[in-house]
Formats: structure tokens, C-alpha cells, sequence
């Protein structure tokens, strides 16, 4: 049989005199405890062989919610890993476009040679793929569109609005079709 031990992320609210409310925040559980189970964890904590033995119900279900882990099981390493899966592995899929450098302010502070042109219909067309490219991914949940530049109304016209337009079909042809599943 394993060693176990008590997570160093479980946190107790005393939230009555008869219950207490227990939290892990790894496992991100939280319920209601009474006070002799409370106790219980408690007064075992350096030898949690004596809870199995006392309540083995109680020890399981512990167990079950993350509650007490294996001994040599890193909590640090894991939220890190956890972390950083999180930030690196996002559904968010966020596609910034810049239309023009083109700009018809004259800000003082604006170091930018602000050159004249816009994006042609090639580069258009190659955003359209690689946003039905990138939505076909299973992963991708959510998508961001932004626009930037020089000022990119002044390609609102030519560029902005009509790409907006075909990247908001293309968006709700792939939900629809994912809806469909």
C-alpha cells in the first residue's frame, strides 16, 4: 500500500459550530465536512494510516476528491506543469491584421514614415485560409479579431470591412458544422 499524506492545498472554513466547509485547490473541490470528521482529519495529519484505520469511508472518499495524495507526489511540479499547460495551451485563438500603415493623423509623437498602400487580394485571401485553417482545429474555442496599423479604417472599405465579414461566416460555418456533431 502507498504512503499517503494530506495536500498542503487543502484549506477549512469553520463555517457553523457543527460544519466546517474544506477546500483543495488543485482539485478545485470544496464541501461541507462535519466537526467530528474535521477532527478527525486533524488530529491524524502526521499519520494519515490512522484515518484509514478510524474511517475508512471517510479516508477513501478523501482520496477520491484530491483531498489526501500519495506521498511522493509533487504539488509544486504539478501547478507548475498545470500552469503552464494553461497559459501555452489556450482555446483562444487571437489573429491581429494590419490592413495599412497608412495614416491621416499628423500626431507629433508618431515616429512611423507612415508609407501609402494597402493589403492586397492575395494576402486577403491567404488570411481567409488560414482562419478556416485554424478554427477546423478541434482545440480552437474561441477566436479574436483585431485590427491595427497606421489607422485601419482608412482601409475600412477595401480590406477591413470585407475580410470582417468573410472571417464572421467563416466562424459561423464552422460552428454550425461543429454543432453538427
Amino acid at each position: 500500500m502507498k504512503k499517503m499524506k494530506l495536500s498542503k492545498y487543502n484549506y477549512y472554513y469553520e463555517k457553523e459550530e457543527e460544519s466546517i466547509i474544506c477546500m483543495n485547490l488543485i482539485s478545485k473541490i470544496m464541501f461541507g465536512l462535519e466537526r467530528e470528521k474535521y477532527e478527525l482529519i486533524k488530529n491524524n495529519s502526521n499519520n494519515i494510516d490512522n484515518l484509514r484505520l478510524k474511517n475508512p469511508n471517510l479516508y477513501s472518499a478523501l482520496i477520491k476528491l484530491g483531498i489526501i495524495i500519495e506521498e511522493d507526489f509533487d504539488e509544486i511540479s504539478f501547478l507548475t506543469t498545470e500552469h503552464r499547460r494553461q497559459i501555452y495551451s489556450s482555446n483562444l485563438y487571437r489573429l491581429t491584421i494590419v490592413p495599412t500603415l497608412e495614416c491621416n493623423f499628423n500626431c507629433w509623437y508618431c515616429y512611423e514614415e507612415k508609407p501609402k498602400g494597402q493589403m492586397n487580394t492575395i494576402i486577403v485571401r491567404n488570411i481567409e485560409k488560414l482562419v478556416r485553417k485554424t478554427l477546423q482545429n478541434d482545440c480552437i474555442k474561441h477566436f479574436q479579431l483585431d485590427w491595427f496599423g497606421g489607422e485601419p479604417l482608412i482601409a475600412f472599405d477595401n480590406t477591413l470591412y470585407p475580410l470582417s465579414i468573410k472571417i464572421k461566416n467563416i466562424c459561423a460555418k464552422i460552428i454550425l458544422n461543429l454543432a453538427v456533431l
